[in-house]
């Protein structure tokens, strides 16, 4: 059996403990951990190594890659041996090193917190020294000069602390243009674990909305005012730390309505003789909480009859010219009629007098 002395995970050290290589190499010569988070894990460099050593290279990861591309080491490329739970745990290995430092690598597909393991190991029946507080043994291929004395090594699991995470929303219901603000707490599983720290990703169903960052009470924030009308499903992802795993939290549907709007009308020329010609302009505006600029038409009415309509503008603006007006008093309103962010709306009528 292998044993690594350093603080990885179980797996990692059951991945080289049970090698499938194991039984046609010598002693182990160099180990070195590290953990990160990103779609690269890697390991090393170890000090410089003869030719021939083999090199294994063992990762854990907190989510599930689905594929992986491995690496190489001194330009000799290693080959995958083992893959597990859609690449959440892989090892690789090369056979023959290359001389010098030694390098552990594998892109991953996709980004998340990794941990990896990277051992070196004599070729079988070389020689070897290795040095462990307070003893020294000294190992040699020939059998009448073989001299022991007694080593101590002290092999350290280390086990991450599982997390939760749950989202909420500051206004549920929403309407169009409103500002929403998303607030994902993480948590550790284990009391008295200590509080997480790192970023959060919140989305829509598959897409990206924004990330943020834990403060010290392990929360993170994200404010967003483009939701479209309907429902949305929000979730938060947390991508784990050096000390703590991911997780992700239960969908939060965030309903999204039209907001109100005012519609008002003015008037060019109050009053106006016969013949002459007379604007009227529709303003139409969000009601807070919500925000933007209306779409769409405004149709202009005399009483119950309709005198024509116009189109809102960028400015949320629509007119209308008419000059056909009879002599007296015309009640004039202005009728918008809503898009899809936007509730439609009327006017107070207008009083045109014509003389």
């Amino acid at each position: 059996m292998i044993t690594v002395s350093a603080s990885a995970s179980a797996y990692l050290q059951e991945a080289i403990a049970h090698f499938r290589h194991v039984a046609t190499v010598g002693a182990l010569d160099q180990a070195v951990v590290s953990h990160g988070t990103g779609d690269y894990a890697s390991a090393g460099p170890t000090a410089s190594v003869p030719a021939g050593e083999l090199v294994v290279a063992a990762v854990l990861t907190g989510g599930q890659p689905r594929w992986l591309i491995p690496g190489s080491s001194q330009m000799v490329p290693y080959l995958v041996d083992a893959h597990n739970g859609s690449d959440a745990s892989d090892l690789e290995d090369i056979l023959s090193s290359a001389a010098g430092p030694q390098q552990g690598g594998l892109t991953l597909g996709l980004s998340t917190n990794w941990y990896m393991a990277l051992a070196t190991f004599r070729p079988a029946g070389a020689s070897t020294t290795t040095t462990s507080p307070g003893s020294t043994t000294t190992t040699s291929p020939t059998p009448t000069s073989t001299t022991t004395t007694s080593t101590t090594t002290t092999t350290t699991t280390t086990t991450l602390p599982g997390t939760t995470t749950g989202v909420t929303s500051s206004h549920n219901q929403s309407v169009s243009g409103q500002s929403v603000t998303f607030t994902a707490t993480v948590k550790a599983r284990s009391t008295g674990a200590g509080t997480p720290t790192g970023t959060v990703t919140f989305k829509d169903g598959p897409s990206i909305l924004g990330t943020g960052t834990l403060d010290g009470s392990g929360q993170a924030r994200f404010t967003i005012s483009t939701l479209a009308v309907g429902s949305h499903s929000i979730t938060a992802s947390y991508g784990g730390d050096a000390t703590f795993t991911g997780s992700t939290s239960s969908a939060l549907t965030q309903t999204v309505k039209k907001a109100s709007t005012a519609t008002s009308v003015s008037s060019s020329a109050n009053p106006s003789v016969s013949g002459q010609s007379v604007t009227f302009t529709a303003t139409v505006t969000a009601k807070s909480p919500g925000a933007g600029t209306p779409t769409g038409t405004v149709t202009f009415k005399d009483g119950s009859s309709t005198l024509g309509t116009g189109t809102l503008d960028g400015s949320g603006q629509a007119m209308f010219t008419i000059s056909t007006l009879a002599v007296g008093s015309h009640s004039i309103a202005a009728s918008y009629g809503g898009d899809a962010s936007f509730n439609g709306s009327s006017s107070s009528r207008l009083t045109q007098t014509v003389q």
